[in-house]
Formats: structure tokens, C-alpha cells, sequence
């Protein structure tokens, strides 16, 4: 080498005076530690090693394109087969676009590079809890993600739990249409458990709320899923029991006590007005009995009136002068009858009564006396 010439820079190289290497060092001896090892020793025992396992001769170089086709035909199988487990199933896209239909369970091979696989385990169950978060064996409220508002404008809290699992049907989707499958299916489960609870009461939310929630919300999240493409079926929600929150728990509690009394007063009041208006239809039924039996007594007196002088009037005609001075007689008897009446006989003693005696006052029966502590 140019610098191994000692009639130059002084016999130390280009870097100086010494054996020195680039960095200002000279090399490392036994007192100064180990020293690196040379270059073009490594290089020729690795070529001895391949030397080895190579054959001699003019066919040497046959032999290593031989091994290195066979190598990479190693890599290429190796990556070309997969194998799918009976809980999942393979998703193969060439040249990134999905190859139909998923693989099965079992052995598998696909076209290595220009093919690629992912597993996806379809039979897997998750569970996604909303309002709360599962610590050893208790609970942990989330109020943010618990507290719902009502219909009626109260607060409940409601916590719940979505089982979902990948579409058999449709892998690929999980696969291609969404990239956080966990975040979604909370989001629109959140999303739909509002929306049921903003449709009903407070008051049913808590008495029968899981018969109300469970079956909407199941409904509703599975449609809005399918609505994604998302490649998700929801297999349960599962509510637990929705309560009202402790801060406003005292201030419902009367509002509900008002409200059913306001219930029991309503009832009350619908009761006696059922019992006023049955009353009143009797009534009126019992009037227009009533009337109508007084119509057909009427009837009935008029039509014997009638009768009675039909037959008087038979009579008249067979004897006038008999059945005249009977009428009259008794016309006079049925009018004098209520007349109070004083009756002198013209005999001898009448003509001694006084002309001017008021008879029909002495007749009078005497007026009761005042008693005592009335008014004369």
C-alpha cells in the first residue's frame, strides 16, 4: 500500500507518525486489549465453510444456483402454506383485493408474495360493558356512559352488556369495512340504549326496564351495524337492573309519591263519576218507565170513559127522559158532594130561623190557637 512505504510521512501512513489508524489510535495490542479480527480472514473462512458444502469442480457453480433455488423454493413454501383453525377462518387478498370465499379450517396455500392471509376466529365470543367495568368481584361505575336522560326528563343509570361475535357469513367485512371493531360496537350500543330510554318514562325504565330494553336495543344495534357493513352480529344485550342515581334519588322519589297520589285522586274521581253517570242512566230509564206506564194508564182511563159513555149514550137513546134526570142527579151529587151545604126543612119549624144567620161560617171549624213562643 502506498502508505506501508517508510520513505514517506515518515512511516506512519497517512494519518501520521506510528502505526495509527484514522481515529488518532494505533492498533490494540496485548496491553492495550483485544484486537478486532481481519477482514479478509473472516472472508476467506466463510468461503471455505461453502466451499464444504458445494461441489468441486466445473459444476461448482451449478451447484450454488441449485441451492439457492432450493432455498427460496423452502421460503416460498414455508409462506405459501397457513393453516386455519377450526374457530377461524382465512381471509386472502392478491394484490391487497379480497379473494372469495374465506378458507375453512384446515390446511391451506395461497400465492406467496402476491397473495396474503388473515385469520379471523368467527366463533369467538366478546363482551363489551357499557355504564360499568368488571374489577375482580365488583363493579365500577362509569356515570358518564351510565347516566341516561327519560322521557319525562328524569336521570336514570343503566348498565348493560353486548355479546357480539364476527358474521360466519360475512368475515370479510370485519376484515375490510372497520377498523375498531370494539370502539363501534360500544359507540352505537351506547347510542341506541339512549335513544330507547329518551322513549320511555322513568318510572317504566325502572320497574320493567329490562322487558322494555333488551329487545329494542338488541334491534336497533343490529340493524345500525348492519347499515355499516361491519360484519358483526350481536348475539345479547344484557341489562342489569336500571336505578336512579343516589345525588337525585330523594327529589324522584317525591316526585313519584305526587304522582301517584295525583293517580289515586284521578281514579277516585273517574270512580264517582262512573257511579254518578250509572245513577243518573238509571234515573232516566226509571223515568221513561214511568212515563210510559203513565201513558198507558191514561190510555187505559180514556179508553173506559170513553167506553162508559158509549154506553150511557146506548142507553140515552133507548130511554131519553129516564137517563137524562139520571145524569143530572148525578151530575148534581158529584158537584155538591165537596160543597159544605145547609139543608132547613120547610116545615114548620124552618119559618122560625133568622134569614140573615151566617150558617156556612158556624159550619167553619175553629182556628187553632197560637202556641206559646209563636208568632200570633
Amino acid at each position: 500500500m502506498p502508505w506501508s512505504n517508510q520513505s514517506g510521512g515518515n512511516g506512519g501512513g497517512p494519518w501520521g507518525q506510528g502505526p495509527r489508524g484514522p481515529w488518532g489510535q494505533g492498533p490494540q495490542g496485548p496491553n492495550n486489549g483485544p484486537t478486532p479480527p481481519n477482514l479478509d480472514d473472516v472472508i476467506r473462512r466463510a468461503q471455505a465453510q461453502l466451499k464444504k458444502f458445494l461441489p468441486v469442480g466445473d459444476n461448482g457453480g451449478r451447484g450454488l444456483i441449485a441451492l439457492i433455488i432450493a432455498g427460496l423454493g423452502v421460503i416460498w413454501l414455508f409462506n405459501s402454506a397457513f393453516t386455519v383453525q377450526p374457530d377461524e377462518v382465512g381471509i386472502v387478498t392478491r394484490f391487497g383485493a379480497y379473494q372469495a370465499p374465506p378458507r375453512q379450517s384446515g390446511l391451506n396455500f395461497i400465492l406467496w408474495p402476491v397473495e396474503q392471509v388473515q385469520t379471523v376466529r368467527v366463533t369467538r365470543v366478546n363482551q363489551e360493558e357499557i355504564g360499568f367495568r368488571s374489577r375482580g368481584n365488583g363493579r365500577q361505575e362509569l356515570p358518564d356512559e351510565a347516566l341516561m336522560l327519560t322521557k319525562d326528563e328524569n336521570i336514570v343509570s343503566v348498565g348493560f352488556t353486548v355479546s357480539w361475535s364476527v358474521r360466519p357469513d360475512r368475515p370479510q367485512d370485519f376484515v375490510f369495512r372497520i377498523v375498531a371493531p370494539q370502539d363501534a360496537v360500544r359507540a352505537v350500543a351506547e347510542s341506541a340504549m339512549r335513544e330507547v330510554v329518551g322513549r320511555n318514562n322513568a318510572e317504566d325504565i325502572i320497574t320493567k326496564g329490562q322487558a322494555i330494553l333488551q329487545g329494542e336495543v338488541t334491534r336497533i344495534l343490529q340493524e345500525t351495524l348492519d347499515s355499516y357493513s361491519a360484519g358483526i352480529q350481536i348475539n345479547a344485550v344484557s341489562v342489569s337492573r336500571p336505578e336512579v342515581p343516589p345525588q337525585v334519588r330523594e327529589a324522584f322519589n317525591d316526585v313519584q309519591q305526587a304522582a301517584q297520589d295525583a293517580q289515586t285522586f284521578q281514579n277516585q274521581s273517574r270512580r264517582d263519576a262512573n257511579q254518578l253517570l250509572a245513577n243518573a242512566r238509571a234515573d232516566v230509564v226509571q223515568q221513561f218507565q214511568e212515563a210510559d206506564s203513565y201513558a198507558k194508564r191514561i190510555a187505559a182511563e180514556a179508553e173506559g170513559e170513553a167506553s162508559r159513555f158509549l154506553a150511557v149514550y146506548d142507553q140515552y137513546k133507548n130511554a131519553k127522559d129516564v137517563t137524562r134526570q139520571r145524569i143530572y142527579l148525578e151530575t148534581i151529587e158529584r158537584v155538591l158532594s165537596g160543597a159544605s151545604k145547609t139543608i132547613i126543612d120547610g116545615g114548620a119549624g124552618g119559618n122560625n130561623v133568622q134569614p140573615y144567620l151566617p150558617l156556612p161560617e158556624a159550619r167553619r171549624p175553629a182556628s187553632p190557637q197560637p202556641t206559646q213562643g209563636s208568632r200570633p
